[in-house]
């Protein structure tokens, strides 16, 4: 096949010295091909690298333009440079004709001889490993190779540069004896910083560098990467807020509450974080303030998360969970501490519950004060002075009679606790009688049989007995002995069938109790020269009744027999002074006590008396005085049993006496004990108290109940307030400092 390139090199030999004028060659290119084609042309010598982008000929031109078929291009090419820095002698060249239109190349050769230079040498380098990764506490060794081209001895400096000279122990720099044509191997040892913020992780372009005295510097590159170590962490303070942060007079703004979130970068990555919100809670809205934040090495920062909620009116606190996410740029390789922070929001209502609860508190205690609960309210209490009060048989019921013409049945447990109803009904409303028998009440009563009827005695002379089962619209029965005769007291007999009724002109009445169609019937009277003030029945059978009154006068009467009534001496007379009231205990009607306006309380045994009359003279009763300023008393009451004494008086005091079974005061209780004191706190009071301050007005009517170990007394008082006091035997026994019971009851 003919050639389609021909070519001719002229001349075939030159010389060339280094550091003098250049050397020059031509070649001729003949394209003997049928079409048009460019030419390049390359020369290469003996021991050099190929890859070397060191230059040291030129050509003109670089590429021809394209020839017709037959015709002729001149190349020119210089010689510059050794081929072969340091070289001296002879060495061949290689020239190279290429075409990429036609795909043929053509080879030619000629003969440089190169002579000793008048110029430098530079030294030749060589990095056998070009390419070095390692992590912050590494120590890596970058080998190099140092050549001497030259034919003259010399000293090298070698250095490195791009990497800071604190990571070389032994220095970034060193200093070499090369002899000619020598190739001697060094090593920089490098020591990269244990902490990674002092070593950032990225690449590190590094150049050697030799210099000697005989030639101008040769460099060479190399890179060096760290890699990424270290960690970030994540906080946020507080983890809890609450809306609103803190209490407020205007309790209904709702202000903004703010989590600071704080970033912290102790690794070697520059890093860029922001926040992400999962799953926020409804009716809040959250705002991050800035954005974002960038963190160098060892950086910390912060971002403000503020929160706004819209606050309920009313209601309970309501607890949210808030997860913050941190979104951190580059956090490959490393340790990402509590990247995720679980927040507390805390809403609270714009009315606090604090201030619901007072304001239920006072509006359930104002209802409550309006309520029939309170036994003070004066829609459904006495609005007079209490003039008699009673326990009905199990003391479960009380009834009281006012001056205000009213009569009231109570429930007992009511007036003992605050939450319970004491108001039950009005027996005898205000106006319910005809104007003009609205009187005062002067004493009330149960009938011992059922307890479904109360006597009560008024002002205006009048006995009605009330029947409770019924609508109280009217009495039972209405009576009167003499009009305008205050009755001033009522008893029943323990079978009902007799009603004894004491009035202010010194009669007695005995009434028998079964409704005729007639007028109620008087069995028996009895006119004493005194004002009556009290009666009780006494005995086994009721055949005694005991009667007191003015002028300190007690009087026994078999009111079943035609003897006439037998005085009792009292042991202090006075002709301005009266016995208040008497009483007997039910099991053990030998006994009587008394009270009078001396402020005497006197407790008698009349087991003799009863018996023979004649003994009543010899009688030694126990007196003592109800309070040491010896004002009247005006009430006393005997628990069924015998056990117990209750008194009242003007002092406002309720006083409790406690008994021996033989019908004896305990000594060692001289004092008494107190049931309440006028103008005073108690637990047991404390509501009435509070609600009722007016208690130093006298007390006019007591009534004593013993229930298992409950004892109950009932007070009625000039300030218009029934009030039951309750204490235990075991309190009882405590006081009187004692082991057993006063009457020997366990």
């Amino acid at each position: 096949m003919e050639k389609q390139i021909a070519t001719q090199v002229l001349p075939k030999q030159l010389a060339f010295t280094p550091g003098g004028p250049p050397s020059a060659f031509a070649v001729e290119v003949v394209n003997h091909s049928n079409r048009y084609a460019s030419f390049q042309l390359e020369v290469s010598a003996a021991g050099t690298n190929s890859l070397s982008e060191r230059k040291w000929y030129q050509v003109s031109p670089d590429i021809s333009t394209k020839n017709p078929p037959g015709d002729t291009t001149q190349f020119q090419i210089a010689i510059t440079d050794s081929p072969v820095p340091g070289f001296v002698g002879l060495m061949s060249l290689a020239v190279r004709v290429f075409s990429i239109e036609l795909e043929e190349e053509e080879r030619e050769s000629l003969k440089l001889t190169l002579e000793q230079g008048t110029g430098s040498v530079p030294l030749g380098l060589n990095l056998p490993v070009e390419h070095f990764d390692a992590d912050p506490g590494e120590e890596i060794q970058i080998p190099v190779l140092v050549n001497n081209p030259s034919q003259l001895k010399t000293r090298a400096v070698v250095s490195i540069q791009g990497i800071d000279s604190s990571w070389f122990s032994a220095g970034h720099e060193q200093t070499i004896n090369l002899a000619p044509g020598a190739t001697v191997p060094t090593t920089f040892s490098c020591q990269v910083p244990p902490d990674p913020v002092q070593a950032p992780s990225h690449g590190y372009q590094f150049q050697i560098e030799a210099s000697h005295a005989y030639g101008p510097p040769t460099h060479i590159e190399g890179s060096l990467k760290i890699d990424p170590l270290g960690f970030v962490a994540f906080q946020a303070q507080p983890e809890e807020l609450c809306i609103p942060e803190q209490f407020q007079l205007k309790f209904w703004q709702s202000h903004p509450v703010t989590y600071e979130l704080l970033f912290e970068n102790s690794s070697n990555l520059y890093q860029h974080v922001q926040i992400e919100l999962v799953d926020p809670p409804p009716h809040c809205t959250f705002e991050v303030l800035p954005e974002s934040t960038k963190l160098g090495l060892g950086d910390s920062g912060k971002l403000s998360l503020v929160a706004h909620a819209h606050r309920p009116w009313l209601g309970l606190s309501k607890r949210h969970s808030l997860q913050v996410d941190a979104v951190w740029s580059n956090v490959d390789r490393i340790d990402s501490r509590d990247e995720t922070q679980v927040l507390q929001l805390e809403i609270k209502p714009r009315i606090p519950l604090w201030l619901v609860i007072l304001l239920t508190l006072l509006g359930g205690t104002w209802l409550w004060f309006l309520s029939p609960f309170n036994q003070y309210n004066d829609r459904y209490g006495h609005r007079g002075a209490v003039t008699s009060v009673a326990f009905n048989g199990i003391a479960d019921q009380a009834v009281s009679s006012s001056n205000d013409t009213t009569a009231i049945r109570w429930n007992v447990e009511g007036l003992n606790t605050w939450w319970a109803f004491p108001y039950l009904e009005n027996i005898i409303q205000p106006g319910k009688q005809p104007t003009h028998q609205q009187k005062a009440i002067r004493v009330i009563t149960y009938r011992p049989v059922n307890n479904d009827l109360v006597a009560v005695g008024l002002e205006n002379g009048q006995i009605q007995l009330w029947d409770l089962n019924t609508d109280h619209t009217e009495p039972l029965q209405t009576f009167s002995y003499e009009k305008s005769d205050r009755v001033l007291d009522v008893e029943f007999s323990q079978d009902s069938r007799y009603l004894f009724s004491s009035h202010g002109s010194g009669t007695t009445v005995v009434w028998s109790t079964q409704r005729t169609v007639q007028q109620q019937k008087i069995f028996k009277e009895q006119k004493m020269p005194f004002a009556i003030y009290d009666s009780v029945l006494l005995g086994n059978t009721d055949q005694w009744l005991a009667i007191a009154g003015q002028h300190n006068q007690l009087v026994l009467w078999n009111w079943q027999s035609k003897q006439p009534p037998k005085p009792l001496p009292y042991p202090q007379s006075g002709t301005n002074h009266y016995i208040q009231s008497i009483d007997t205990a039910r099991d053990t009607p030998n006994l009587l006590t008394t009270a009078d306006t001396q402020g005497n309380i006197t407790l008698w045994n009349l087991s003799a008396c009863l018996k023979d009359v004649t003994s009543c003279k010899t009688l030694q009763p126990q007196v003592w005085s109800h309070g040491p300023d010896n004002q009247p008393v005006r009430s006393v009451s005997l628990s069924d049993d015998g056990c117990y004494v209750a008194s009242g008086g003007d002092d406002g005091r309720v006083m409790l006496w406690p008994l021996l079974s033989n019908g004896k005061r305990v000594t060692k209780s001289f004092d008494g004990i107190e049931l309440h004191k006028p103008e005073t706190f108690s637990r047991e009071n404390l509501f009435q108290s509070i609600l009722h301050p007016r208690s130093s007005d006298r007390i006019n009517s007591v009534d004593l109940k013993v229930i298992g170990d409950k004892i109950l007394v009932l007070s009625g008082s000039d300030d218009t307030q029934v009030r039951l006091f309750s204490t235990t035997t075991k309190d009882v026994q405590a006081k009187i400092k004692r082991q057993t019971p006063p009457c020997g009851k366990p």
